[in-house]
């Protein structure tokens, strides 16, 4: 008797300890209460370091609109957004090659940070050098897939 005491101890402690090791790795994550009826409580784990992305702006949504109703070479080859320098942009590939093809980098408000890759020597117009590089958190909006 004495010994299945000291099973179910031995269990027990086992049992926190592989717990605890468990959520140590989660020290940068946070559990959030979704409802505050307790009888309906769910958690979220929410991984607070990767950046959460917002819906496409108005713009970008007309702009799709519009770009699948374009004939196919007149649009560009895709629109993907990345996080870069701590913001959304949206890398807009252009549709065909050449010296004065170039891609073009916007900001979430529409403005034109720079035209990152492509023209004569392929390093676009070298507004922002680190782009290629530094961006992060692919996420594909359009792409011209039309036959």
């Amino acid at each position: 008797m004495f010994n299945n005491k000291l099973k179910k101890i031995g269990c027990s402690i086992s049992f926190v300890l592989v717990l605890t090791g468990i959520f140590s790795g989660c020290s940068n994550m946070s559990l959030k209460d979704n409802n505050s009826s307790p009888s309906a409580r769910t958690a979220t784990v929410v991984n607070e370091s990767v950046p959460v992305s917002p819906p496409p702006p108005a713009w970008i949504n007309s702009l799709v609109k519009d770009l699948n109703s374009m004939p196919v070479k007149d649009s560009p080859e895709s629109i993907v957004e990345y996080n870069y320098k701590g913001q959304i942009v949206y890398y807009f590939a252009p549709a065909c090659c050449g010296p004065t093809q170039m891609s073009k980098l916007y900001d979430h408000q529409k403005n034109l940070l720079c035209k990152p890759d492509g023209g004569e020597d392929g390093k676009g117009d070298g507004k922002c050098p680190g782009f290629i590089a530094e961006k992060i958190n692919e996420k594909l909006i359009w792409s011209e897939n039309r036959d």
